[in-house]
């Protein structure tokens, strides 16, 4: 079997490829084949479907999410943290790790009034099929970076790749560069404006609630993890 390297690209339209738009596609995609997935109900939660060429209703998935009586997002850390969504889908990965489960499945597309009532449809990790039984593979759902050489199996957690001041710098360079073109993109401006704003705005946000609530001094220049451990210090609440 020759290797292979999958990438799926959500939400980016097969049409809006070309040498301008997406350049590195674009020459990428001269000596390889590019194709729209099909989409049943949804691309996340189903990746069963394109791995093992069976339907939802083989595989019994069809969606991400699946309604639960005895969800493990019921937890009040989570209905706490709800009023942002990063921290929330960073808590909800822990309580997944936690309870011994290999496919973790981010909360922000489900309403935070809502989680109780949810659970993941699947519980083990894709790399865990039969699909991948006999294969040398990497592999990287996050957060799970998992590599297969022979009989070996190395599985890494990797929660982000920047911390989220080096994210906001990236976004604000590539605002610059965008602006300084000949002919600018205002969808491309609005969106990066979007990203800035609501990244800034969360990290403020962060900032202000553990100042307010904790004796421990957080560094905004750090990423969610750092916030995350100072929540299981032995540090205690400000009375």
């Amino acid at each position: 079997m020759d290797p292979t390297v999958i990438i799926c690209i959500d939400g980016l339209g097969k049409d809006l490829i070309s040498l301008e738009n997406t350049p590195f596609l674009y020459e990428f995609g001269k000596n390889n084949l590019i194709s729209r997935l099909e989409t049943l109900f949804a691309f996340t939660g189903i990746e069963y479907c394109f791995f093992s060429g069976k339907e939802p209703d083989k595989t019994k998935i069809w969606l991400e999410f699946e309604k639960s009586k005895r969800s493990i997002f019921n937890n009040p850390l989570i209905r706490l943290f709800s009023f942002n969504k990063k921290l929330r889908t960073y808590l909800g990965a822990f309580i997944q790790l936690f309870s011994n489960r290999t496919y973790i499945a981010g909360l922000h597309n489900i309403p935070k009034n809502m989680l109780k009532y949810f659970d993941t449809s699947s519980k083990k990790g894709l790399w865990e099929k039969e699909y991948f039984k006999d294969k040398n593979f990497v592999f990287y759902k996050w957060p799970f970076f998992i590599q297969k050489d022979e009989n070996k199996l190395t599985k890494r957690l990797v929660f982000k790749y920047e911390k989220d001041n080096e994210r906001l710098k990236r976004l604000t360079l590539l605002l610059e560069l965008e602006v300084k073109k000949p002919e600018p993109s205002n969808r491309n401006i609005v969106e990066l404006n979007r990203e800035i704003r609501e990244d800034s705005r969360d990290l403020l946000k962060l900032q202000n609630l553990y100042e307010e609530r904790y004796t421990v001094e957080i560094d905004a220049s750090e990423s969610i993890k750092d916030i995350l451990k100072a929540l299981g210090s032995e540090n205690k609440p400000k009375r």
